[in-house]
């Protein structure tokens, strides 16, 4: 803030140097009577305990840059002039004397406060007996420091003391000084209002800053990230009070390139929250070249800052210039966007305006005072002083009302949002009634449709439980097996209601024909099949009286390849067979299309392979089927299956139970009666299916010969 009131008195002593209006009184070397009334009083801090100097200063321009204080002390008053013709004498050392009257108070303590715009080093020294002297330098590091920016002194009752302030300056033109006189009392009480001030509007910055982070967390909005680096750069502006020995940061270098920087943050702060690329391009452009130029300018201004003054000088008037259409701009697009209906914009254009008045009346009062010098020291101290804190208050007061708006447009947003969102709710309101009608009839269809279609799975279960009951008229029963053989079980379990396996029994005189034959496919298909294969049987061996089972799996074979037209069509289907022809119970004949034949002697279990060619098909163009016979031995266990049993899944580990077990299980029970080898191997293969589906039809015939 202080680094902007110094930058307008120097452009306003800049101005003054193109129209002057010289005003020098050629004041000879005054003592300065200090008034009883330089005493403690809160309410007129500058009227009663600020005494101005420079009526009272006696200028020594320094041009060799070489005097020492014994050297200015026998000079006495022949080179120094008054204060108001020293400002226009270029010279970067200069040596400003003034003398101190004590009133009747007996211990009277000042400060000797040291206004100045650029300095390198600063020095006060007091003058006592036989050349002799005391010497005080001020810690120019701190550009923002009461303490820092003064010395202190004490003077007893009715003394009389002269005071020498050596200052020294990197250029002959850009410097400026002014002294005044300071109770110390109030001066500490100053120092301490204006530490809470500062520290007051420090943590007011930066708990904005925290909540608007945390709401740009939540809304996503880009404004509102920049206006908390916007407010984090500006706290900077009062780190200094609140510690004025910064030991963690460089306050005189740092704080110009901040402060760009920070109006090229509140620069896209503009941008962003009156959303210039949804209304004008051309503005929108503009203000990113805004950003850019003032970026550029704070990271140069961070190198060349008070290092090379004709640059900062540059870098000054840039700055000025951009931050000077920054405003026209910021104002032209705020009366635009208001005319436009856009409240936030008006609300923000009222804020900016009070920042603005302060400045610009702060700007008047410097170029009024140095054109036409009507404006005395200690009332323009005063003016200052009023300022700066009308500064601070307008730009506490503009920062809180950014926040405000930025609720203001955050509640607006959301407002239009949830009139979107409940405008998008009575749509998909009205979209959910359409689709629960729409859904309605279609349940109704479906209830028909459901209606209909169990109707069709009823009359089809029927069909199918009445061709089941055909198939099992077609195959022979249990107790004419028994009839014929010592004893016997069958273990039939079609995977569905009907079987693509059957079984086939045939006797005449001394000759038995038994046939298990397991068809292509299950269920309705494979039932078709096994009609087929029936068929072909009855005609085979009945009618045909064709007895040797090689020759019935031959003539099975022609019969289901000229049947299905296998010649003519792609038709694969058929059926792995095992046929057993038995003679006075004495020989076996057997022969297998692909299924063996397993029986049990004297506890030895033997198999016979089949042949590995199914019955049906055009794989094989010849087909050949070799027939085995055994002698049948009292005791003897026959068995004739498919592939079904050992091929089902379950068991601990999902697995088949698989050849080998099958036939150990057949070994394990072959001693028991029929009907109890049935019930276990019925139980074990349940046991191991469990839970799972069954995969194939089973089919097991266990015969014993008497």
């Amino acid at each position: 803030m202080r680094l902007l009131l110094r930058a307008f008195i120097f452009s306003a002593l800049f101005f003054s140097f193109l129209v002057p209006k010289l005003v020098a009184d050629s004041l000879s070397h005054k003592v300065a009577v200090l008034p009883t009334q330089l005493a403690k009083d809160n309410d007129q801090f500058y009227s009663h305990q600020r005494f101005e100097l420079e009526p009272f200063l006696q200028v020594l321009s320094d041009t060799s840059q070489s005097l020492t204080f014994l050297e200015v002390l026998e000079n006495k008053n022949d080179d120094f002039i008054p204060y108001v013709d020293s400002l226009f004498v270029p010279s970067s050392v200069k040596w400003y004397k003034f003398t101190l009257k004590a009133n009747d108070i007996p211990i009277q303590e000042y400060y000797v406060n040291v206004d100045y715009n650029y300095a390198d080093k600063i020095e006060l020294y007091e003058a006592l007996q036989d050349t002799t002297w005391n010497t005080k330098i001020l810690d120019l590091n701190p550009s923002y420091s009461y303490y820092d920016d003064s010395f202190f002194i004490r003077l007893e009752r009715n003394q009389t003391k002269t005071f020498y302030i050596r200052t020294e300056s990197s250029t002959e033109d850009s410097s400026y000084f002014s002294f005044a006189l300071i109770n110390k009392e109030a001066f500490l009480d100053f120092v301490s209002l204006d530490t809470s001030i500062s520290l007051l509007a420090s943590v007011i910055l930066i708990i904005m800053a925290i909540y608007n982070f945390f709401l740009f967390l939540i809304i996503r909005d880009k404004s509102i990230l920049f206006y908390v680096v916007f407010l984090l750069s500006f706290s900077i502006l009062y780190i200094d009070k609140v510690f004025p020995a910064s030991f963690w940061l460089d306050i005189e270098n740092i704080v110009p390139p901040v402060l760009i920087f920070g109006y090229a943050i509140f620069t896209g702060y503009i941008y962003y929250f009156l959303q210039l690329q949804d209304y004008f391009n051309f503005w929108a452009t503009f203000y990113k070249i805004q950003i850019v130029v003032l970026a550029i300018l704070s990271g140069l201004t961070s190198f060349l800052f008070f290092n090379i003054e004709i640059a900062s000088d540059i870098l000054f008037i840039l700055f000025s210039v951009t931050l000077l259409i920054n405003t026209i701009s910021n104002i032209i697009i705020c009366v635009r966007l208001s005319k436009q209906g856009q409240k936030h914009a008006f609300y923000l254009l009222i804020v900016n305006s009070i920042f603005y008045a302060v400045c610009f009346i702060a700007f008047v009062i410097v170029l009024y005072n140095n054109i036409f010098g009507n404006i005395d020291s200690e009332t323009q101290a005063e003016l200052f002083y009023r300022l700066d804190t009308a500064f601070a208050v307008s730009l506490v007061l503009q920062l809180i009302f950014y926040s405000l708006l930025i609720g203001y447009k955050t509640n607006k947003n959301l407002e239009g949002k949830v009139a979107i969102r409940t405008q998008d709710l009575l749509e998909t309101q009205e979209e959910l009634r359409q689709q629960n009608e729409e859904i309605t009839i279609t349940s109704q269809r479906l209830e028909e449709t459901s209606a209909a279609l169990q109707k069709q799975n009823d009359d089809t279960k029927a069909s199918i439980n009445y061709a089941k009951r055909i198939q099992d008229a077609m195959l022979p029963s249990l107790s004419k097996i028994k009839e014929s053989f010592d004893d016997a079980f069958i273990l039939f379990k079609p995977k569905d209601i009907v079987s693509g396996d059957f079984y086939w029994f045939f006797e005449e005189g001394d000759t038995k024909v038994i046939v298990v034959a397991d068809c292509t496919g299950h269920g309705v298909p494979g039932a078709f099949m096994s009609m087929v294969g029936n068929e072909l049987l009855n005609e085979t061996v009945i009618k045909r009286k064709i007895l040797e089972p090689s020759e019935i799996l031959i003539n099975l074979h022609n019969g289901v390849y000229h049947t299905l037209k296998q010649d003519q069509t792609e038709n694969q289907d058929g059926m792995d067979m095992v046929v057993c022809v038995i003679k006075d119970n004495e020989n076996l004949a057997f022969a297998g299309a692909k299924n063996p034949l397993l029986y049990i002697q004297e506890d030895e279990i033997v198999k016979i392979k089949g042949s590995s060619m199914p019955i049906g098909g055009s794989q094989y163009k010849k087909r050949k089927y070799e027939t085995h016979t055994i002698k049948l031995e009292k005791g003897i266990t026959i068995y004739l299956f498919s592939d079904g049993y050992q091929d089902q899944f379950g068991g601990e580990n999902d697995k088949k139970i698989r050849t080998r077990p099958f036939y150990n299980l057949l070994h394990k029970y072959h001693k028991e009666d029929m009907n109890t080898q049935k019930e276990k191997l019925e139980t074990f293969f349940e046991n191991w299916k469990g839970s799972q589906k069954q995969i194939d039809d089973v089919t097991l015939i266990g015969i014993k010969i008497k």
